[in-house]
């Protein structure tokens, strides 16, 4: 992540040739990085690490950029040694096998573990849930120890997945709830979008002001191209705003100034959808339409200097992580009586 993390992705999004920026993929640039700059190959050949281990942690991070991973995890277990296999392939994670090729089992539950695309639960989200928890204040029903201790791997329909004991439906139901909690509490809470917002006005008036130290000088947007310049990118920036002298940062800083003085942005209102109305196609339409009718309310007060771009709108969605589906459906559970079996659960049991 850079400066203030998923804000610093919306801010490049804004940029035409950042538009598909995804800070996973950062992140496995800047894991290359910091191997080739702190020489850690040498590090890795002590514990019996090649770049094939390389390779498959990049995955872990970003298992979207992963190509034919069957095939990647296999060929770890086949060039393993049972002994000096490492930390990264220990037997409590792959079960090595060096008997004949065709008795080696592909692990994709591995790629469930820290970024799990199939139904959320991973660590990295335990990880937020604790720190976001702590901080806030707030309470998590969800109840990591005892759930770590109940989940296997079993296989489903010939994939073997991590899966969890039927009587942790309503632990994974706290879990996903405590998720929905913070985003309706904190990260969506509406004093957090006016903000966001105008730190992300702030940079973008500042982008073409402030250079960051790498193999050139590099705008903020700019400086994901450079790694370097990418290390040296972090919260600090808003300081380096708030704090500056020069004129060319004036309209940024009376910005940062006014969230200093908590003078924010106003909320005017908002409008709610339920899931069966009709939503807006996009946030474009919807913002195109909105001044016009606000300029129609206030075109009777002669005093009225609000401009069409003084009106914005933001939108949020709250849910269990997969839209409108319940993320429960992808979760395969196991009987005490039956732990090499594992399937799905129906909501109302």
């Amino acid at each position: 992540h850079g400066p203030f993390s998923h804000l610093f992705e919306k801010f490049l999004h804004t940029f035409p040739d950042k538009a598909t920026y995804k800070h996973e993929t950062a992140s496995v640039k800047m894991f290359d990085h910091l191997v080739k700059e702190n020489k850690l190959e040498n590090d890795f050949a002590v514990w019996n690490l090649n770049k094939d281990d390389i390779k498959f942690i990049k995955n872990l991070i970003d298992s979207s950029s992963k190509t034919n991973i069957a095939e990647q995890v296999r060929k770890l277990i086949l060039n393993a040694s049972q002994t000096t296999i490492g930390h990264l392939k220990t037997t409590n994670i792959l079960y090595i096998n060096n008997s004949e090729d065709d008795r080696v089992k592909e692990k994709p539950f591995l790629f469930e573990i820290v970024a799990n695309k199939r139904n959320g639960i991973d660590v990295d989200k335990w990880d937020y849930f604790a720190r976001d928890c702590y901080h806030l204040g707030i309470t998590s029903h969800f109840d990591l120890h005892r759930f770590m201790k109940l989940c296997r791997v079993v296989d489903v329909d010939g994939e073997k997945q991590i899966c969890y004991r039927d009587k942790e439906m309503d632990n994974i139901y706290d879990m996903y709830h405590t998720r929905s909690m913070l985003h309706r509490r904190a990260y969506k809470h509406k004093t957090t979008m006016i903000i966001e917002y105008m730190i992300d006005e702030a940079f973008k008036l500042a982008n073409d002001y402030i250079l960051t130290k790498g193999k050139t000088g590099y705008r903020i947007s700019e400086c994901i191209d450079d790694l370097d310049a990418y290390t040296k990118l972090t919260d600090y920036l808003y300081h380096r705003i708030l704090y500056s002298t020069e004129d060319d940062l004036s309209q940024a800083r009376e910005i940062l100034e006014r969230i200093e003085s908590r003078n924010l942005y106003r909320f005017i209102g908002e409008a709610k959808y339920k899931q069966q109305q009709q939503q807006p196609k996009s946030i474009t339409q919807a913002s195109d339409k909105i001044p016009g009718m606000i300029s129609d309310i206030v075109k009777c007060d002669e005093s009225n200097v609000i401009k069409d771009a003084d009106i914005v709108l933001l939108s949020m969605t709250i849910d269990y992580g997969k839209k409108d589906k319940n993320p429960v459906d992808d979760v395969k559970f196991y009987k005490k009586k039956d732990p090499e079996k594992a399937s799905s659960i129906d909501k109302n049991q």
